[in-house]
């Protein structure tokens, strides 16, 4: 699940579709840059975040 996931409400429309694009980005060479790297980095803190203020409550 991504953080939208998370905050999402019942109300709302999240567009889960991917964007169609000409680069031929792949998973792995995704996870495999320095954008993909920090980006996903920054993921697990949020996830982090969110876990310690659940616990918190």
């Amino acid at each position: 699940m991504k953080l939208i996931g998370l905050n999402a409400v019942d109300d709302k429309v999240v567009d889960v579709l991917p964007i169609q694009d000409k680069r031929n980005i792949t998973p792995s060479e995704w996870a495999n840059s320095e954008q993909g790297k920090s980006r996903e980095l920054n993921e697990i803190k949020q996830y982090a975040n969110i876990m310690k203020e659940k616990i918190r409550h």
